[in-house]
């Protein structure tokens, strides 16, 4: 529900709806990648989400726009 407000009228919910997005196609496109490893003999076939969760991009907002 993030992502929703990356067209609000407010800058400060505008700015965080957009890390949101941000945030949600870094993830993508790592577990994409991951995928194609996996697929492709390179990368291990997780057990479980703890294996995973490294390969993911942390929510964190020290990268994001200052509010």
């Amino acid at each position: 529900s993030l992502a929703t407000y990356a067209t609000s009228a407010i800058p400060k919910f505008k700015e965080e709806g957009q890390r949101g997005i941000d945030v949600r196609d870094a993830t993508f496109a790592a577990m994409y990648g991951y995928l194609e490893e996996m697929m492709q003999g390179t990368a291990f076939v997780p057990k479980n989400m703890y294996e995973v969760e490294s390969k993911l991009p942390a929510l964190t907002w020290e990268d994001a726009p200052a509010p």
